[in-house]
């Protein structure tokens, strides 16, 4: 599935990809692909790690010290407790800790436009809220990575040993992030991840050759 038609082009041979991509349908393995085509990779889930020490004080003050670990720190696992379930609390998170990485994200892309990153193909946004933070406005384009159910299925029992019930209920609570994907800025283009990875890399490599027009 191509999003619509837009007319902007790359100014540049060093591309902004943004890669994104339903539960265990493979995003991972197609950013790895790119890292090791010599691609800069911006790990967003890294950089909320880092937002959570940074806005720590805040959070705990939001949340309270049921959030805290013993050092006083963060407790990511309590506070997924807290958060997970409850779509209010998640967004009031969010309100916290997304405009920072929002920022940081900005901050590499800018220093790669400047040619401060020595990085020759370009730089990889990898964030499964590549949208819903706004992120899609950095990429040049945009690999929206999609699998078949079982697939997936399969691969979450492999990678997370969790049960079929618990993960039904995570491809659920992400349905809505991608039923309507769309953006005002960039082309969108579905790379299905039905077998090796060396057949994602081909599928990979078809889409960008055409940004590269």
């Amino acid at each position: 599935m191509n999003g619509s038609s837009k007319d902007r082009q790359p100014e540049h041979r060093q591309l902004v990809i943004g890669v994104t991509g339903t539960y265990c349908a493979g995003k991972s393995t197609l950013v790895e692909l790119l890292v090791e085509e010599g691609y800069a990779e911006v790990d967003v889930d890294r950089l909320g790690h880092r937002a959570l020490v940074e806005k720590g004080e805040a959070v705990a003050g939001h949340f309270g010290p049921q959030v805290q670990d013993q050092e006083g720190g963060i407790d990511r696992r309590a506070l997924g407790r807290v958060v997970f379930s409850d779509p209010q609390a998640r967004k009031e998170l969010e309100s916290i800790v997304h405009p920072l990485m929002i920022e940081w994200v900005r901050q590499t892309v800018d220093a790669l436009r400047d040619g401060q990153m020595e990085t020759s193909p370009g730089l990889v946004i990898n964030a499964a809220l590549l949208f819903s933070m706004g992120l899609d406005r950095f990429c040049d384009v945009i690999l929206l990575v999609r699998a078949p159910l079982l697939a997936r299925l399969f691969r979450c029992m492999r990678r997370d040993g969790l049960g079929p019930l618990q993960i039904l209920r995570r491809m659920r609570a992400q349905r809505s992030l991608f039923s309507h994907v769309s953006s005002d800025y960039v082309d969108i283009y579905t790379v299905w991840n039905r077998g090796t990875r060396q057949a994602l890399r081909k599928r990979a490599h078809a889409i960008l050759a055409k940004t590269r027009k």
